[in-house]
């Protein structure tokens, strides 16, 4: 994911004109990667995260 919450909060405002909560944000991301790899832990097994960026390991 290389979005980060203040990017999508600029993009959402930009696009619907709609102020949205950085905890919405950050809530919905959250449910996202829960949706695309079956739970935080399992995101947290797969990938690395440098300097707030996420970078995937070979598995």
């Amino acid at each position: 994911m290389d979005l980060k919450p203040r990017e999508i909060i600029g993009q959402i405002e930009a696009k619907f004109n709609i102020k949205v909560a950085y905890m919405k944000v950050w809530d919905a991301i959250r449910k996202a990667l829960k949706i695309v790899f079956g739970s935080l832990e399992g995101v947290l097994s797969n990938h690395k995260f440098v300097h707030g960026r996420c970078c995937v390991f070979n598995a």
